[in-house]
This record gives C-alpha cells, structure tokens and sequence, in this order.
C-alpha cells in the first residue's frame, strides 16, 4: 500500500482556546469542505493515535479516506 502524506499550513487570527475546540473534532472538517462532500465514519476526536475513517464522495464515486492523528500537543499542534 502507497502512504502518501498530505500537510497543509495556514494561519488563523482568532484566540487560540477558540481555534483548538474547532480543530479537536473532524465533525468541523465534513462541515466546511463542500468538495468532496466528506462524511466521517469512526471517532473524531483529534486524539493520538485515534484513525479517523472518511468517506469522500467526488462525481457519484465513494473513495475512502483514513487519517491518522500521529500526534497531538494541545492548543499547539497535531499531526
């Protein structure tokens, strides 16, 4: 099986304590990606070592997507 690593940076101004409760949950990231449609199939929470399942659904195909949270400093990162 292929790993393929995506990363993506971007900078937010809000507070932080904000920012992070947004980010502690994939629910938020099906709620503002339009494409693909994005559903989450297992535990959300951004945790380490939790697998988060997605189901992408891009021109009537299904494409499933997992995303392992490697690690996490709270309020700081994950990855």
């Amino acid at each position: 099986m292929t790993r393929l690593t995506f990363t993506y940076e971007t900078i937010i101004e809000a507070p932080i304590d904000e920012t992070w409760t947004f980010f502690s949950t994939a629910d938020n990231l099906a709620r503002m990606t339009t494409f693909p449609k994005v559903s989450i199939q297992s535990n959300p929470v951004t945790a380490t070592g939790n697998l988060i399942k997605m189901e992408l659904k891009v021109a009537g195909f299904s494409i499933e997507w997992h995303s392992l949270i490697e690690e996490v400093k709270p309020q700081h990162f994950f990855y």
